[in-house]
């Protein structure tokens, strides 16, 4: 009798996490202008924004060229273009390094997990319990919490394109996309029509 001799192959899939991406400066350039000008609503000017580590799942973002059809036609093949060029670059969600946005009004970053706490202190319904739960001091009460998409630059990055959503609560938020051109070494908002959603 010839010996069977029998294999086993494991192969470990390991799930997508999110991790440091290698983001540079322009990306850093760009999300400062964006962050710069986006505003929070029932807040004074000076109220610090609270920022995402995590960026968005750029699989699961509404396409601007579906909820902005009123583009001119030049931004509309601006938009094309950054799209076509940047296919295989939207993905995952990715970690934005802390320190690296260069705004002068007041910010915080939060990690996934703060930013999931801040989200359930919000979204999810408190049941009273008998008796009460001791209050926890909320470390963050900020009420809007800033989520960015990755930025898609065109071959020589001197365009872009970025999401930026706002979270107030569980049926409060805004979400729109932004189109920046690079001038002179520095990255500015391109004038267009308001692209984006309202909840």
């Amino acid at each position: 009798m010839v010996p069977m001799i029998y294999m086993l192959l494991f192969v470990s899939v390991a799930a997508p996490v999110s991790g440091l991406a290698a983001f540079g400066m322009d990306d850093y350039a760009v999300y400062s202008a964006v962050l710069a000008i986006t505003p929070i609503t029932d807040t004074h000017a000076s109220q610090r924004l609270l920022i995402a580590q995590e960026t968005l799942d750029s699989r699961e973002l509404p396409s601007p060229l579906k909820i902005c059809p009123q583009l001119s036609p030049d931004l509309q093949q601006l938009i094309k273009d950054l799209l076509t060029s940047n296919q295989d670059e939207r993905g995952l969600p990715e970690l934005l390094e802390k320190g690296k946005f260069r705004i002068e009004r007041p910010w915080v970053m939060i990690n996934p997990g703060q930013a999931d706490l801040w989200r359930r202190r919000r979204f999810q319904p408190q049941v009273p319990v008998d008796p009460p739960d001791r209050e926890i001091a909320d470390p963050f009460p900020e009420p809007n919490l800033i989520q960015l998409s990755r930025v898609l630059f065109n071959a020589d990055r001197t365009s872009a394109l970025v999401y930026v959503s706002r979270s107030c609560g569980s049926l409060c938020g805004s979400s729109s996309w932004r189109v920046l051109g690079k001038k002179n070494g520095a990255w500015n908002i391109l004038p267009s029509p308001v692209c984006g959603m309202i909840n």
